[in-house]
């Protein structure tokens, strides 16, 4: 029973930063109706950012975060500007195609820079376990689950009640309708790569609390993909539940299924079979908003 509550709350912290990272993966989506499969360099290069800015020019922690901030913030801007905004009326195929290369060369510049080599990330939380009875968890996970998790929680109000997070949501839902109510839509696809670039830097950033820093971290990020489509892929209050149940899942087939010597590595591909799984169930994710066309 201990190992079973252990590998639960373990895969409950775990999956708390997956939602985190997914809601990028959200915002995205939501605003331009597509993939961005270099969401997860992305997120590597939060992280390379914010190491170098600690380690290696010794910048007091709060002031290497403000400079990673700005960093996210400058490729959103120029990302969306120089490659995406010619491309907003290209079929969807071709953004995604885009992307696609744009993570290609945001892995190259990271080897170019930093090297294949991992590095340990500086301790930005609180190090140590908490012990509860016989279950030991790392504080720095659990600082980074609520970290994640009321990072969600300002998202989700920033989407329900300020103009832009309105504006944003309005031009999901019918460009044409936003724009004759005066919204930009150049401009809400603009803040939503910017907002999308954050989230990814501060993904970035608890992924290399907890694992350092290394070229994983963009597999990790992108992992979280099938966590979108999980909870379906224009809900956040659905990637915070389905990182959450990925991360137990996960948890629970590294815990048991690896103790199969035919199954080990399994816990890698686990999160894919429980998508393929539920997606044949509900097609549209958890909580996703499913479409009806009407001819």
């Amino acid at each position: 029973m201990t190992d079973f509550l252990q590998l639960l709350l373990m895969g409950i912290l775990v999956g708390g930063v997956y939602s985190q990272i997914a809601v990028g993966f959200v915002v995205i989506f939501k605003a331009g109706k597509t993939f961005n499969l270099a969401y997860g360099e992305m997120v590597m290069l939060g992280a390379y950012i914010s190491w170098t800015a600690m380690d290696q020019w010794d910048l007091a922690k709060p002031v290497a975060l403000l400079v990673t901030l700005v960093f996210a913030i400058t490729l959103g801007l120029v990302v969306e500007r120089l490659l995406l905004r010619r491309m907003t009326s290209a079929p969807i195929h071709t953004m995604i195609m885009l992307t696609l290369g744009l993570a290609g060369v945001l892995r190259g510049l990271v080897l170019v820079v930093w090297g294949p080599d991992p590095h340990a990330y500086p301790d930005i939380v609180p190090t140590g376990t908490v012990n509860l009875g016989d279950i030991m968890l790392p504080t720095n996970f659990i600082v980074s689950f609520f970290i994640a998790i009321a990072f969600v929680a300002l998202l989700s109000l920033f989407f329900q009640y300020t103009k832009a997070g309105l504006s944003m949501r309005a031009a999901s839902e019918d460009k044409v309708a936003a724009q004759s109510l005066g919204i930009s839509v150049k401009r809400i696809y603009q803040l939503s790569w910017v907002t999308a670039s954050i989230i990814a830097a501060l993904g970035g950033i608890l992924l290399a609390g907890i694992s350092g820093v290394n070229l994983g971290l963009a597999f990790m990020g992108l992992m979280t993909l099938s966590v979108v489509i999980l909870g379906g892929i224009d809900s956040i209050l659905g990637a915070l539940l389905a990182g959450i149940l990925m991360g137990v899942a996960t948890k629970m087939a590294e815990g048991y299924l690896e103790r199969i010597e035919s199954l080990k590595g399994i816990g890698e591909i686990f999160p894919m079979m429980l998508t393929l799984v539920v997606l044949l169930i509900r097609p549209h994710g958890l909580l996703g908003q499913k479409t009806v066309e009407r001819v």
